[in-house]
């Protein structure tokens, strides 16, 4: 990533643009979400290969987020908790600092 975006935002600001500064600050928070989604996918994958993530089809279970903990992803075991429990991001990640010891 260059600085030209960046720098052509502070430059609109400079000049009292606000709608070019609002318009390129919104195309990078898009850019990134959908880099740190592809991120967060990839990472899924990964882990589905090595029989941490339950496979496509198969049902999540309290097993396969305590493999994850046990492996050291415990990010991943908080998100696959989360999605099987539905509880906060803070009640998970203490569920999970629970399973790890």
């Amino acid at each position: 990533m260059t600085p030209l975006p960046l720098a052509f935002a502070l430059m609109c600001r400079f000049q009292g643009d606000r709608n070019g500064m609002l318009l390129i600050l919104a195309s990078w928070g898009i850019i990134l979400f959908f880099v740190l989604q592809f991120h967060s996918r990839q990472q899924i994958q990964q882990a589905r290969a090595r029989g941490f993530w339950p496979q496509l089809g198969e049902f999540p279970t309290i097993e396969h987020v305590k493999r994850l903990a046990q492996a050291g992803e415990k990010i991943l075991a908080i998100k696959l908790y989360r999605q099987i429990h539905g509880l906060s991001l803070a009640d998970a990640k203490a569920v999970v600092d629970n399973l790890t010891g």
